[in-house]
């Protein structure tokens, strides 16, 4: 599908209202947006006792009352867009989440963040919630279709930019707006769009995807009471295509997409950046196949593209939420630690001297040649050999079977020192049965830590 340049803002309003899922097609993308949730849902209560989520909770204090949407894991309940700004917030706060290459970041936490609290206020069933997610996804991937990777690169941060208004569109979608309201929510959404790259290894990159959730649930609220929003603010030469290094490609539709975009949610296994994910997967693969240890390494090249550089190139990082940041520290811990998981990135573990003395051996730079997450690393050991390798986190293709076992795996791991196995098992369950639920209350209620 072909799209005059001037409609691109309209054309998105449409797709938001008119998209339909036959019965099918909702079953068959529908697995995979349970794959989302427990994902989300799993990450976002491990999160409750993060720092940036008490101070959230403290600052926003005024807000809560007894009744109103509630947070994952319980607590005090909001009224909707406090709700939306800490979920969204809470659910990226260790950035475990999953990814998305065409969204040009990380969509379910967004998209569930404003989701699930005006579900909550509007009393929609699952499977509503369900379509509002699939939609906002499919608008996110259209709108960074639109802007190009050049928007990316430039600094900005699409997960706070595209996710937004791909949050927006997901609410319009929730409160059954007219094709006019929803052109002026994504007006008002599309103006309020930023987010950049500098606050990643700060508080202020998970608040991204929380502020993005909260603008979400504002712009469609407002839009509904009859605010107004430019009808061309990603188009116009001084809206987001022009002022926020947009390309502007015409070829803008989900046919140009190889697959659905929920089927292409990258999933992340290890608790960090993911442009530290090939890095710890080659040191950790060629470690199992030729059997060296820390000690025999005598240097590491990594090479990655300027986008990984930028990201998660702190060679020095001084907390642990820093540390999500640093090739050097990510793939250093991993070896010496043989683990990689949500305990190894806190402000204790971040000066740990073992994994210091390895890092001391690592350099990390940039490769004009490597696009997007592939990077390669060559481990030299004592002993002379030198190993190479390259990887790409975002190539790998996994069956939906294996995908669900090992996502089972992490929501278990993340959860089991705050769950029960009763209460996570009910979770699941809960999980599993979205699409059937009449409203989305029971979920929330099921998330909640005793």
């Amino acid at each position: 599908m072909s799209l005059a340049e001037s409609s691109i803002t309209r054309f998105l309003a449409e797709h938001t209202l008119n998209r339909q899922f036959g019965e099918e097609e909702f079953s068959r993308l529908g697995a995979f947006v349970k794959l989302s949730l427990i994902d989300t849902t799993g990450v976002a209560v491990a999160a409750r006792d993060e720092p940036l989520v008490q101070s959230l909770l403290n600052s926003h204090s005024a807000n809560a009352r007894n009744e109103g949407a509630a947070l994952f894991g319980g607590g005090p309940k909001f009224d909707v867009m406090t709700a939306a700004l800490i979920n969204g917030s809470m659910a990226h706060a260790l950035d475990y989440d999953d990814t998305l290459p065409w969204f040009q970041g990380h969509p379910s936490v967004v998209l569930w963040g404003a989701i699930l609290p005006l579900a909550q206020n509007l009393g929609c069933t699952g499977k509503q919630a369900m379509e509002a997610y699939l939609v906002g996804l499919e608008v996110g991937c259209l709108l960074s279709q639109y802007m190009g990777n050049e928007h990316y690169a430039a600094g900005w941060h699409g997960t706070a930019t595209i996710g937004r208004n791909a949050a927006t569109a997901a609410c319009c979608r929730l409160l059954s707006l007219t094709t006019e309201q929803t052109v002026n929510a994504l007006g008002i959404s599309g103006t309020n769009s930023a987010g950049f790259k500098t606050s990643f290894g700060t508080m202020c990159k998970p608040f991204h995807s929380g502020s993005a959730a909260r603008g979400g649930v504002e712009a469609a609220l407002m839009a509904q009471a009859g605010f107004t929003g430019s009808s061309e603010v990603f188009e116009s030469k001084l809206g987001m295509k022009g002022l926020m290094a947009g390309v502007g490609s015409n070829s803008v539709g989900l046919a140009y997409l190889s697959h659905h975009p929920v089927e292409k949610l990258v999933f992340k296994y290890h608790a960090a950046c993911h442009c530290t994910h090939a890095p710890i997967d080659i040191i950790m693969a060629s470690s199992g196949t030729h059997g060296f240890r820390a000690d025999d390494i005598t240097d590491i090249k990594v090479h990655c593209s300027q986008i990984s550089m930028d990201a998660a190139g702190n060679p020095d990082p001084k907390t642990g939420l820093d540390a999500k940041f640093s090739i050097a520290y990510a793939m250093s811990s991993a070896l010496v630690k043989n683990d990689t998981g949500i305990a190894n990135f806190t402000d204790d573990q971040v000066d740990d001297p073992d994994v210091r003395a390895l890092m001391s051996r690592v350099s990390v730079d940039v490769d004009e040649t490597l696009e997007g997450l592939r990077t390669t690393c060559a481990i030299t050991l004592r002993s002379g050999e030198t190993y190479t390798d390259t990887q790409d986190p975002n190539e790998r293709t996994v069956p939906i079977d294996e995908q669900t076992a090992k996502l089972v795996g992490k929501f278990t791991s993340a959860l089991k020192s705050l769950m029960t196995a009763d209460q996570m098992q009910a979770l699941r369950e809960a999980i599993e049965g979205f699409d059937c639920l009449d409203n989305v209350n029971g979920f929330m209620a099921a998330t909640e830590l005793q």
